[in-house]
Parts: structure tokens; C-alpha cells; sequence
């Protein structure tokens, strides 16, 4: 009997342990909570004062629950939510639009929303005045054969509407194990949020807590749940845990996963007990998640029915007998121009051979597939499982299976190690896409214990712009500009004109640069990966200077060079996290016009962070009627600590400030005659 239908059979008794391997922090326990019963809302509720004037809505309480049950179905999750917001301005209505993403499985057993109810409240001449929205009124989308999405617009929401949100949510254990995570902070403040989760003993449930927020309510105590229809009920815990005056989480930019840092509580189930001791070890260490991924149908059992693709391994080892490289480039070439991606992140895969088939996938399938193939070929290739940049980082000491999202390949060729990914026909080989940057991934051989890798990139974002150009006398500067684009620099240019075409790639430039008459553009290596793209630009740029009596003021990076500064807050909370170190180097030959002499030229300067975090230099330089100008910016490091951002935010206002400073030209006649 599998592991899933002895759960779903609710074949199970003994000790429920729940491990809090968290920064959980206990308080004095309280029993009060302000949240009021469904669609119950009187005249007083409304002239409460905001906690937060700066936003535009707020959550009075949000209060949602987890409980375990057997019916005719099986065993189940139930999960009850009960949300209730204020509206604070217009801008806030957007409120009122709710959804919700529920599971399915390939079968007929899917996660169902059981009950639905939503209610607008407006206090209209001291009377409270209420629409109210039921199950029926609910949308459906069919995002795909693993998700759908329900939908809910609450009527006549404006500002100073109370609305609120309740429903129950049923989800079998062969859809999911694992309750809901919990937020207990958004982005905007929230007065109240508990989260009840009542827990049979057979389970044991491994949590996290995330974020700076304190508990204002941490309890448990003894409790029953009825597991089964024959039996009588079984023992449990009842947890309870609320947060009070939650603030409106801050955004800062080069955070590419809020959500890591938001106060929330996430479970994961980490063993199943039975009468004779624990039936199956989950994610209790990284040995044993290791362990669960290989056996796993949809990730290691793909990986032992590659026979399929002998034929294909067969017809790439007779055109490659020797080269082992050549192979392994010929069947990574053979994958990522033969499936299409779908755009999908996933970490595991139904049917690799079915993939092949119809020749699309998400990542899982399209990376399994690769390792797949390239075991074929006898090369030495294992999964690397990892969190991307937006789903957060993994934690090392925390080993729990929701925090990953994605797989790639890592080979060994010729003593050298790469990381492969087959989605992106848009980067070179040995070059993982952005979205995998997130400094670690988990390698996970077949035979040997997995041990953690570093994803820091191996390559730049890193750009060189040359230009020569000639100054009329109406404003005008016309020349040539060389931009050579490489590591991922590249991918956007060479992604554009591959996937849209070079015409409305140019058309798409051009509407960035509005200065820009773009008279010819010339696009080379666009379809070579591992090739730097070079775009060789004719352009004319109008009303290049100003013009105050016989002066000119010339920008002396024309339309181009730093304007804005991403860090403009005092203080910072997290790392900034760029992904891939950068370079930018501007070599500009400027030819004055005629009759105009240079009176003004800035200052060079050299900036240095410590640690050889960064480096900007900055001069101009003068050839009789020529202008030369060069601007270097290396920021070589793909994350900074927020305890260097002050530096870093200094470093950015003084290198915007001198890429704004003027030349200064004026007319010869004037110089003659002093």
C-alpha cells in the first residue's frame, strides 16, 4: 500500500510531532481577536482612524484555518479564510478584485473551492448598506491541466467601503501534503492576522518561520480529529498564531523575491508515522530530500526510462566517435532547438518521452530530458535542483521541497564543469538564464550524496558603447555609435531581433531612444549565443545642446550615460541583489562645430568602493576641435550587503552627478577679442 493511500486511508496513530525549526517568538498566550462574524458589519466600524494615511486600504483582520477530515473521498485538508479590508482611497478599489489558484492532479482528484462569499459594506446616511456575492458568482480560468484560477469582483467598492472575503477551500492529500503558507504581513498594514492549524498526530509537519515580526499569540494544546469513518477520533494539536498592527512590508528595489522577507509561516510535511515507527521520511535533512527526489516518479523515476532516446544518443555518437565535447554540444543544441519552452518554471516532469513527442515542456521536462540524453551519450550528468530569483532564495540550513521550483543540468566534460538549461535558445552554453541566478542550487547524483553548488554567474552584464560624432550648428550631432553587448547583456538584443525580427526590434530601440533618427542599424551575432552582439548604429540626434546668447551646453554623453538613481532611501533593510555583476564602458569622439571653441570642461573623476566593489572613472580630454570622452562603471559584484548601501548610494550620486555636468563651448570671435 502506497504512502498516499495510507494517508488517504487514514491508516495511522501514534505521536504528533511539530517541528518549529524557526525564528518563532513566543508571547504571554491571549485569547483576544478581533475578528466578527461573516458579513457582520455595524455603523461604528467605519470612523476608525487608519493606521497608515500613506496607503490606500487596509486589512482589519485576516484569519484563516487548516483542519484535517476523511470522507468518502479520502483524507483531506480543509482550509477556511475569512479576510475583512478597509478602503482608504480610489486608488485602493482594486481591493475588491479577488482570486485564488487552486491544484489539480492528472487524474479527477482536484483541489475545490467549497464555499464562497463576498460582501461590499458602505455606511450610506448613517445606515450601513451591503452587496453581497455567493459561489455562483465565482469565474473560472483554466490556466493549465495542473492549476485554475477562480475569480470574484466585489460590487460598488469605493473609498471608505468595508469589504470582506470567506470561503473554504477542500484539497485531498493526493493533491498536495502541505497546508498553505500564511502571510502575516502585505503590502499594506494589516491590523490582525491569525492562522489555526489543528494537526493529527500521525503527522509530522516541519515549519518556518520568516520575516521581523513578533507573534502576539503562540499556542497549542491537546485536541481530536475524526481520520476515519470507522473509528473513533484521533489525537492532535491545535496551534494558534496571530501577529497584531502588521506594517505595510516597505519595497525596495534590486529585490527580486519580496515574498522571502515578508512575516509569514510555512509548512512542509516532514514524516508519516504508523503503528511500527515512521513510514516514510520526507525533507527532515537534505540527505533524506535528496533520497525522496530520486525515488520520486515525476523527477529521478524520469531519469531511469531514458531508453527511448538510445536511437537519438546512437545517431549523435556517429557523427561525434571521439569528441566527447562535440557530443555533449550536439545534444543540448538537439534539445533546446527541438523543444519549445512554454514558459513554465517546474522541478519535475510526468513524462519526458511525451515531452519529446510533442516537442514543448516547461523547464522540468526540457532539463530532465537533457540529463536524459546526455546519460545516454555517457556523459556525466546529474540534476541541479534550485529556487529561481522570484520564488526566494534556499536556505541551506532549512531542507524543505516548496522552496524549490526549477532544475537544470550540471555536467562534467574534460575536467570542466558546466550548468546547462535548454529553455533559452538566447544565451551561450555553460551560461544559466537570469531567472536561475540566485547564488545556490543542490546537485543531486544518482549514486552519490548530493552537495550544495554555486549559481554565481560566469559572466557579466557587460557593455561597450564607442561613439564619433560631429556637431552642427542647429543642435544637431551626427555620427556612428558601436554598442558590443555581451554575457547577459546580449540576451535582451539578441532575444529581441531573434524573437520579433530585426525590423520591429529597431522600432522598438528607437521608441526608447525618442532623441534617436536611427538612419541605419547593422545587428551581427544576434544568432550566435557565445558571440558578442554588436549593433552599428547611423544615427542623427536633434537638439543635442542648448543654446543661452553665444554658449552651447553640451551633454557630453549626448543621450546617453546615468540620469537616475535607483537608491534614493536613507536607509536600506536588504541585500541588493543585482543577479550578474555589470560593466559599462563609453568611448565617445566628439568633433565640435565650427566657429565654437571649448571654455569648460568637467572635472575627471575616480570612485572606488572597498573590498574592489565597484569602480567609476570619468574624463575629457581635448584634440584640437575634438572631444574625447570616456566613462567606465564596473560594479563586478552580482550582490551587495545592505551594509554597504550608504556607500553604494554615494557612489551612484556622485557618478550621476558628473555624467550631468556640462561642456561649455563658446563662439571663437569672442575669444579673439579678449
Amino acid at each position: 500500500m502506497s504512502i498516499r493511500e495510507r494517508v488517504r486511508r487514514g491508516w495511522f496513530g501514534g505521536m504528533l510531532v511539530i517541528c518549529l525549526t524557526s525564528r518563532l517568538v513566543a508571547q504571554s498566550p491571549t485569547s483576544d481577536s478581533p475578528v466578527k462574524p461573516v458579513g457582520v458589519v455595524v455603523a461604528s466600524d467605519f470612523p476608525m482612524a487608519p493606521a497608515d494615511t500613506s496607503v490606500d486600504a487596509e486589512v482589519l483582520f485576516d484569519a484563516g484555518e487548516v483542519r484535517f477530515e476523511t470522507d468518502l473521498l479520502g483524507f483531506q485538508m480543509v482550509f477556511t479564510r475569512h479576510r475583512r479590508m478597509r478602503i482608504l482611497k480610489a486608488s485602493g478599489t482594486g481591493h475588491g478584485n479577488w482570486q485564488l489558484t487552486l491544484k489539480a492532479t492528472t487524474g479527477s482528484t482536484n483541489e475545490t473551492l467549497e464555499t464562497m462569499q463576498g460582501f461590499t459594506h458602505n455606511l450610506v446616511n448613517g445606515a450601513v448598506e451591503t452587496e453581497t456575492v455567493r459561489l455562483d458568482d465565482v469565474l473560472t480560468d483554466t490556466f493549465n491541466d495542473k492549476f485554475t484560477t477562480k475569480k470574484l469582483s466585489l460590487p460598488a467598492v469605493r473609498a471608505g467601503s468595508i469589504i470582506e472575503f470567506a470561503y473554504k477551500v477542500r484539497t485531498p492529500f493526493l493533491v498536495s501534503y502541505n497546508p498553505r503558507p500564511w502571510l502575516f504581513q502585505e503590502g499594506i498594514p494589516v491590523r490582525w492576522s491569525e492562522y489555526r492549524l489543528t494537526i493529527p498526530g500521525h503527522l509530522r509537519y516541519k515549519s518556518l518561520f520568516s520575516g521581523r515580526l513578533r507573534f502576539a499569540v503562540e499556542e497549542n494544546r491537546p485536541a481530536t480529529v475524526q481520520l476515519s469513518l470507522k473509528e473513533p477520533p484521533a489525537s492532535a494539536i491545535a496551534y494558534r498564531f496571530a501577529v497584531a498592527n502588521a506594517p505595510a512590508f516597505p519595497v525596495e528595489p534590486f529585490v527580486p523575491a519580496p515574498l522571502e522577507h515578508v512575516s509569514r509561516l510555512e509548512f512542509e510535511l516532514a514524516s508519516v508515522n504508523g503503528p511500527t515507527g515512521v513510514l516514510k521520511d520526507f525533507s527532515i535533512t537534505w540527505g533524506a530530500l535528496d533520497k525522496s527526489l530520486l525515488e520520486f516518479p515525476w523527477f529521478g523515476g524520469q531519469l531511469r526510462k531514458t531508453a527511448f532516446l538510445r536511437d537519438l544518443a546512437a545517431s549523435i555518437r556517429s557523427k561525434h566517435p571521439i569528441d566527447e565535447l562535440a557530443r555533449l554540444t550536439a545534444a543540448y543544441e538537439y534539445v533546446r532547438t527541438t523543444i519549445k519552452w512554454n514558459g513554465r518554471d517546474a522541478l519535475g516532469s510526468e513524462n519526458i518521452k511525451q515531452v519529446l513527442d510533442n516537442r514543448q515542456g516547461d523547464a522540468a521536462d526540457i532539463n530532465l530530458l537533457l540529463i536524459g540524453l546526455l546519460r545516454e551519450l555517457d556523459i556525466a550528468a546529474d540534476p541541479v535542483v534550485l529556487s529561481t530569483r522570484s520564488h526566494g532564495k534556499l536556505a541551506e540550513k532549512e531542507a524543505m521541497l516548496q522552496h524549490l521550483n526549477y532544475v537544470v543540468a550540471q555536467v562534467t566534460v574534460q575536467n570542466k564543469t558546466l550548468f546547462l538549461d535548454a529553455t533559452d535558445p538566447y544565451v551561450a552554453p555553460g551560461m544559466l538564464p537570469f531567472r536561475c541566478l540566485n547564488q545556490v542550487g543542490r546537485s543531486i547524483p544518482a549514486k552519490q550524496p548530493g552537495q550544495f553548488v554555486s549559481l554565481r554567474p560566469n559572466a557579466l552584464n557587460e557593455e561597450h558603447l564607442t561613439g564619433t560624432f560631429t556637431l552642427d550648428g542647429d543642435g544637431n550631432a551626427k555620427g556612428h555609435l558601436i554598442h558590443r553587448a555581451s554575457g547577459y547583456a546580449g540576451w535582451p538584443i539578441r532575444s529581441g531581433v531573434l524573437r520579433d525580427g530585426k525590423p520591429k526590434f529597431i522600432s522598438t530601440l528607437a521608441t526608447g531612444h525618442p532623441a534617436w533618427q536611427l538612419l541605419q542599424t547593422d545587428i551581427l551575432n544576434a544568432d550566435h549565443p557565445d558571440s558578442v552582439v554588436v549593433l552599428n548604429h547611423t544615427i542623427l540626434c536633434r537638439d543635442i545642446y542648448s543654446e543661452q546668447g553665444d554658449r552651447l551646453f553640451l551633454q557630453p554623453l549626448l543621450t546617453e550615460g546615468l540620469t537616475i538613481n535607483p537608491f534614493r532611501e536613507t536607509k536600506r533593510r536588504y541585500p541588493i541583489d543585482f543577479g550578474v555583476g555589470s560593466k559599462q564602458e563609453y568611448a565617445f569622439t566628439i568633433t565640435l562645430p565650427t566657429g565654437y571653441v571649448v571654455e569648460h570642461i568637467p572635472e575627471p573623476l575616480s570612485l572606488t568602493l572597498p573590498d574592489e566593489g565597484g569602480r567609476f572613472d570619468y574624463q575629457i580630454s581635448q584634440a584640437n576641435n575634438t572631444l574625447i570622452i570616456k566613462s567606465l562603471l564596473s560594479l563586478p559584484k552580482p550582490i551587495y550587503p545592505r551594509e554597504e548601501y550608504l556607500e553604494l548610494r554615494d557612489f551612484f550620486v556622485q557618478a550621476i552627478a558628473k555624467h550631468a555636468e556640462r561642456i561649455v563651448l563658446k563662439r571663437a570671435e569672442l575669444t579673439k577679442k579678449k
